[in-house]
């Protein structure tokens, strides 16, 4: 009976805790731009590939000025990147690319209401790892301030 009470007592407490996470994040999806979904082309193994992430602008948010992604350990990224909307109009940025970050500048700022695709062209791959997990910054227009949009998640078929 006792055990049964203890069991019952931590099931509500990991239920309610779960939750209040939960809608905190549905809040933020109206203000916040954020990953909308993510794609390797060829899906299987290879050298070289194509890795797209896919970035939502919701109407109540601000533009966009900048883009930084942090390239995953191992992965090597040329500077051979193509940033267009979802119709597949080209966006004007300036791009750069270290060893282990991206950086996207928006001349003209991003607009809301607005689905921008990131084409990560020529993207050398180790052969050994299926996830590859890019972590996306944004400076919204206006600010300076970096602030985190979320974790691109890349897999590959093996």
């Amino acid at each position: 009976m006792n055990k049964m009470l203890t069991v019952t007592t931590l099931a509500i407490i990991t239920v309610t805790s779960i939750s209040a996470a939960y809608a905190d994040n549905i809040k933020n999806a109206d203000t916040m731009p954020y990953i909308l979904s993510t794609n390797q082309f060829p899906a299987g193994k290879a050298t070289f590939v194509r890795h797209t992430i896919r970035i939502k602008m919701p109407p109540e948010s601000k533009g966009i000025s900048e883009i930084a992604i942090d390239v995953p350990s191992g992965v090597t990224v040329k500077n051979d990147i193509t940033v267009h909307n979802r119709v597949g109009q080209p966006i004007e940025v300036n791009s750069s690319v270290n060893d282990s970050r991206i950086t996207l500048d928006f001349p003209q700022g991003m607009v809301a209401q607005e689905v921008i695709e990131i084409d990560l062209n020529k993207v050398k791959l180790p052969r050994t790892y299926p996830l590859w997990l890019y972590r996306v910054y944004a400076k919204l227009v206006d600010s300076k301030t970096e602030l985190s949009i979320g974790v691109a998640e890349v897999r590959t078929r093996i």
